[in-house]
């Protein structure tokens, strides 16, 4: 499972903060709360800005996540690799699962129901499962139906049924989610994209030209983020906005954080 960083145990980048909260304040409160008083009806000195708060903790959770390693800046090719040894492993297992003797088969798969105490799933299916026996029906997948009727079951346990599902699975991550040739995950990329949803949110349009206001929020948060190099210094962004739009048109979902566990807003990206 993929290592994760907690949505709720990050605060958010100060610094950040108070540099859009300025900048914000400067264009008429963009992103400001309508309400401007604490819990005891006194007013607040510096009314909470929302729009800079949500910009301040993804860049928290960037930085956390790039301490901890979480990306591994694999390139599509590596990636994909991966994922088609995965398939290939699950495919050799149930390989060697079919040439085992029947009653062995059958054994393993009692072996199933007998574990009581360390693995959730058990906790969470119940016993049933574990002794049901499936039957190929008209609705079994195509490539199932011919690795059924070549090693002529009549019907299989939990332990097939599980690994066809984890090879299924991989089967559609190839055709359908493999990522694009010579693309990789790009957080300062990425980051940009969730800028520009939040902004345009609250009415601040994600324009790239040099001289906008979301130019200048997206060159606060190069110089308060510690994005692993060195963007402090970079004084355009129109090519990265422009690209971040384009991604964000195509994928309409492409800023939402899943789990609120990862700061990657884009559907390539891992979550919790």
């Amino acid at each position: 499972m993929p290592r994760l960083i907690k949505h709720k145990d990050v605060q958010i980048n100060r610094p950040l903060y108070e540099a859009l909260a300025s900048l914000f304040r400067s264009w008429g409160g963009i992103g400001e709360l309508p309400n401007d008083s604490d819990d005891n009806g006194k007013r607040r000195k510096k009314p909470v800005n929302e729009l800079a708060k949500l910009i301040a903790h993804q860049s928290a959770l960037e930085e956390r996540i790039r301490a901890g390693g979480l990306n591994r800046s694999q390139s599509s090719g590596e990636r994909k690799t991966l994922v088609e040894r995965y398939l290939k492993a699950l495919t050799n297992a149930r390989k060697i699962w079919m040439e085992m003797e029947n009653d062995d088969q059958r054994s393993l798969s009692q072996s199933l129901s007998e574990i009581d105490s360390g693995h959730a799933i058990v906790d969470v299916l119940g016993l049933e499962p574990f002794l049901t026996s499936f039957k190929p029906t008209k609705d079994v997948a195509q490539w199932r139906q011919k690795a059924l009727k070549q090693h002529k079951h009549e019907s299989w346990g939990l332990d097939t049924e599980m690994l066809d599902l984890l090879i299924g699975a991989a089967q559609q991550w190839i055709t359908e989610k493999a990522p694009e040739s010579h693309s990789k995950i790009d957080p300062t990329l990425y980051a940009v994209i969730y800028m520009g949803e939040q902004c345009q949110t609250f009415g601040l349009e994600p324009s790239p030209a040099p001289s906008s206001q979301f130019t200048q929020v997206v060159d606060a948060y190069f110089k308060h983020t510690n994005t692993g190099r060195d963007s402090s210094d970079r004084t355009n962004f129109k090519d990265l906005i422009q690209k971040a739009n384009s991604i964000r048109e195509r994928s309409p979902e492409a800023h939402l954080i899943p789990d609120e566990s990862w700061f990657l807003p884009h559907p390539a990206t891992q979550t919790e």
